[in-house]
């Protein structure tokens, strides 16, 4: 993988992260393709899978609300 490249996906990453922190939730979608698949294995048995931008964000939207000053 090039340098131009790593250096972009980095900055994607910063740019998903930072929206997160922001609770810019469609901000942060913007940067998904309409494909995505959003993961979270948890050995408890709380594992989530969400496919799609719809799915994502009503996930994001209720987490977000479930936490207070993250």
């Amino acid at each position: 993988m090039s340098d131009d490249r790593v250096a972009e996906n980095l900055l994607t990453v910063e740019a998903h992260f930072h929206s997160e922190a922001a609770h810019e939730i469609q901000t942060a979608l913007a940067l998904f393709t309409d494909d995505i698949v959003w993961e979270a294995p948890a050995p408890n048995g709380l594992n989530r899978r969400f496919s799609g931008k719809e799915p994502v964000a009503a996930n994001y939207r209720a987490l977000w609300a479930s936490m207070r000053d993250v």
